[in-house]
């Protein structure tokens, strides 16, 4: 299906574009410099532009719904309109004719550009992105009315990790948020144990909530239960469980991926901030 080839071939674009440019900055970062030097060095400024205009384009993207795509003409027109138009925290700041100007709007044309190109493409060979999908603002809002109803709450930010009680009848416990990384990728062991254990329990996508920022749903073991600078909500359709992660350095969890947790990992205790029930 043309449409879908559209759509996934614009998806590994800006994955791997993004993927490289991340690579160039962290590169600039070892050399030793202090951090002055490097950010605000031409290179740094031709540098960071780029992968924040990517991920803002990716955003955009992902707000076509795998599952529900429109004809590939309007796929097409699509892709070509996030090129142009899409914008994020971290885009669209900068002075015309400055660097980081012209980065962003270099990335934009090299994107559509590519974007021109499919209609006359062959097949990727590659193997597809993972599922991920960027809620509408409606939706986004429905699930957090959703999920603060099943676990009575006023809202994530009242859900203090030393609570002593647990939540109609699911345990609660929270952990330390740096087990959640190995050096500075969220790959500890808090991150594998979480990921194994709603894949026991059959859960193949989650809905991501932030404190501001786009919101998804995606597939479980893609996300990153960490707090970014904005807190994140995590849980899946059927409500049954939750993932808080927080401001204060822990990262709380509640209902049926506790209850794996304590059966199928031994080390959980060594990671436990306070158990709370």
């Amino acid at each position: 299906m043309k449409a879908d080839f559209y759509r996934h071939a614009a998806r590994r674009y800006l994955h791997d574009r993004h993927s490289y440019w991340v690579g160039v900055y962290s590169a600039l970062r070892n050399q030793g410099r202090r951090e002055d030097d490097y950010h605000y060095s031409d290179d740094a400024k031709n540098t960071f532009p780029r992968y924040n205009v990517l991920a803002a384009i990716g955003v955009e993207l992902d707000r076509l719904d795998p599952d529900r795509l429109p004809s590939s003409d309007d796929v097409l027109e699509w892709l070509r309109v996030a090129g142009g138009a899409a914008e994020s925290l971290f885009t669209g700041s900068h002075e015309p004719g400055s660097i980081e100007a012209e980065a962003e709007d270099d990335e934009r044309r090299r994107f559509i550009a590519f974007v021109n190109t499919l209609p006359g493409a062959e097949a990727l060979e590659a193997a597809p992105l993972p599922y991920r999908r960027t809620l509408a603002a409606d939706e986004a809002r429905r699930w957090r009315e959703s999920i603060l109803e099943a676990w009575e709450l006023d809202g994530p930010d009242f859900w203090e990790p030393l609570r002593t009680d647990v939540v109609r009848g699911r345990s609660v416990l929270a952990l330390r948020a740096e087990s959640f990384l190995r050096g500075n990728e969220p790959s500890g062991p808090a991150s594998v144990a979480i990921s194994e254990a709603l894949h026991a329990l059959g859960v193949s996508r989650i809905i991501e909530l932030r404190e501001y920022g786009p919101e998804f749903e995606r597939e479980s073991s893609t996300a990153e239960f960490l707090y970014t600078g904005a807190e994140g909500l995590f849980f899946s359709r059927d409500l049954e469980w939750l993932i808080f992660a927080s401001h204060e350095g822990v990262t709380t969890l509640g209902g049926s991926n506790v209850e794996q947790l304590r059966a199928d990992w031994p080390e959980l205790g060594n990671f436990v901030w306070d158990e709370l029930n």
